[in-house]
């Protein structure tokens, strides 16, 4: 997104993929939807800070809450917060997505969760499995573990018609909107990479 980022072990280094999902948001921001009202956005595993910095810097009505369940990671983000110029429209919160509650609830959700199988954990090259954290990459043995809590969690954490946007491996998509299909989403898109593969969830969610 032409950002600078610091990164360094404390946290995942960003990936071009990622553009996709933050322009994804952008653009539902900008739509008439919004009328340009307020925008109230919570990030889950901020990691570096790149998605909610990105957003906040793209989108100035947005207030952004980014949660990471690591400390040494939110140190990261807010070093790059205020390397950006945002840290006012972004509150850092530490805690696990699995028992974060909020008094009010946010017209979007987006997340870039840890996706990598246990299998292709274990297959990583070095300079990956080595010098970045694990809770970043590893879903779990399927991969999925995170959109599973993230799907369910997003009932209590959106307004009625909110959106969730979530980042996806390779051949995940199909999976995790069926995932999203259980907790009262709909209007389920799937966005494709430059090199065509599906690498963004798009869901509505109806209360």
């Amino acid at each position: 997104m032409s950002l600078p980022f610091y990164v360094d072990s404390r946290c995942l280094i960003p990936r071009p993929e990622t553009e996709l999902l933050v322009q994804t948001v952008i653009d539902h921001c900008r739509s008439a939807y919004f009328e340009n009202n307020p925008i109230s956005i919570l990030d889950i595993g901020t990691g570096s800070g790149n998605i909610a910095i990105s957003l906040a810097r793209n989108v100035p009505d947005a207030q952004v809450v980014a949660l990471d369940v690591s400390g040494d990671a939110l140190a990261v983000a807010a070093q790059n917060a205020e390397l950006n110029q945002v840290a006012s429209q972004i509150i850092f919160v530490e805690g696990d997505v699995a028992t974060y509650s909020s008094p009010e609830k946010f017209d979007i959700i987006v997340s870039n969760p840890p996706y990598v199988t246990r299998q292709e954990f274990n297959q990583l090259a070095p300079e990956i499995s080595k010098y970045e954290p694990r809770i970043a990459l590893d879903g779990g043995e399927d991969g999925l573990y995170f959109y599973k809590i993230i799907g369910q969690k997003a009932e209590s954490l959106l307004k009625s018609t909110g959106r969730l946007a979530l980042e996806v491996g390779h051949q995940q998509a199909e999976l995790v909107s069926q995932i999203l299909l259980t907790h009262k989403f709909k209007a389920i898109n799937r966005i494709h990479d430059f090199n065509q593969i599906e690498r963004v969830v798009l869901a509505r969610y109806d209360n």
